[in-house]
């Protein structure tokens, strides 16, 4: 019978560090990706750029009230994630304004053209993984 022999950190000491990073990473993901959503949103009265809700195994059902500011006002409020943030279930960046669906994927810029580009909603969506990459890569152990 053949054998093989690795000397090194014990496994069971390691995934505590790489659990660590990996909690970290997807912290600074989340509340990186929910302000580049928030600030990107193109805003009227800034309700839905208010309503990104970040949350665990489900998607928040959170919205801004719809007297939350005037027509043009762009009042706008990062929500704040209150509970801890770790690498475990599957988590959620979701906005439930009536019109969010509209506005995340069919958005013309020709209506208002000083606002965000058409595809801002899919360029942040679609560059998550490269965002945690990059925060897994300031912590890994």
């Amino acid at each position: 019978m053949a054998s093989v022999t690795i000397n090194g950190d014990q496994f069971g000491d390691i995934v505590p560090e790489i659990q660590e990073a990996l909690d970290i990473a997807l912290t600074g993901t989340l509340l990186l990706q929910q302000k580049d959503l928030v600030k990107k949103n193109p805003k009227d009265s800034g309700r839905m750029a208010s309503s990104w809700f970040i949350g665990q195994n489900s998607p928040p059902t959170e919205v801004r009230p719809k007297d939350w500011a005037e027509e043009g006002e762009e009042r706008v409020e990062n929500p704040e994630y209150d509970g801890q943030i770790k690498f475990d279930g599957t988590w959620f960046i979701s906005n439930n304004v009536e019109y969010a669906e509209e506005v995340a994927l069919r958005y013309s810029p020709r209506l208002r053209p000083k606002q965000a580009e058409k595809n801002w909603f899919t360029a942040i969506s679609d560059n998550t993984g490269k965002v945690f990459n990059r925060q897994f890569n300031k912590v890994k152990p």
